[in-house]
């Protein structure tokens, strides 16, 4: 697991309110109840708190999400305790607990405001729950990798070499994947949206 934890260094982890002190109280009474893979406890263990990385990290799953274009995610977020607030883990497994099975745990956000759930128990799998399709939560989960440790393993850092100016860059132009061009059409369908407003 050192290699995991070499990794995420590298990557620039950082955890989220640094001058909060008494967070980590509330993660070792909700690991109890969960059976948490090794490499995911051991992690939690070592970052208690809701981290974020200091550059732009990136991943590409095994499926991809509509909503990804071209399969690429930018991971913005690493769930544990963070004070009972929307960044908790805690606080999220609460939230979405009608929407989100008990065998699945969210842990991590990407662009978008997606969530990355793990699925506990004998078969672990990280997966990008995307919210904006419409149907039941085993139809809209797109599976990244089979354990937190391969999940590290696909996270690289966004290369933006060559690109001296891009905070003046503007979108010129934007492609959809087939899949949420499919999607766009079902909503306008479904609410009787016409196209040529």
């Amino acid at each position: 697991m050192k290699a995991m934890f070499d990794k995420l260094a590298k990557l620039g982890i950082e955890t989220l309110n640094q001058d909060v002190i008494d967070t980590n109280e509330r993660v070792p009474v909700f690991i109890e109840d969960l059976a948490l893979p090794d490499d995911y406890l051991s992690y939690l263990k070592t970052y208690p708190r809701t981290s974020w990385f200091k550059k732009e990290i990136k991943f590409v799953g095994e499926q991809h999400s509509p909503t990804s274009g071209n399969g690429e995610e930018i991971l913005e977020l690493l769930f544990a305790s963070n004070n009972g607030s929307s960044y908790d883990i805690i606080e999220l497994r609460e939230c979405y607990a009608e929407q989100v099975p008990s065998n699945y745990l969210i842990i991590g956000e990407v662009t978008g405001g997606n969530f990355i759930c793990m699925k506990l128990g004998e078969i672990t799998e990280i997966a990008v729950w995307d919210k904006t399709i419409p149907d039941s939560f085993s139809n809209s989960l797109f599976k990244v990798s089979g354990s937190f440790t391969e999940f590290i393993d696909v996270l690289v850092e966004v290369n933006n070499q060559g690109c001296e100016e891009q905070d003046n860059r503007k979108l010129i132009s934007f492609n959809t994947s087939p899949e949420l061009d499919a999607l766009a059409e079902a909503f306008k369908k479904k609410h009787n949206i016409n196209q040529s407003s």
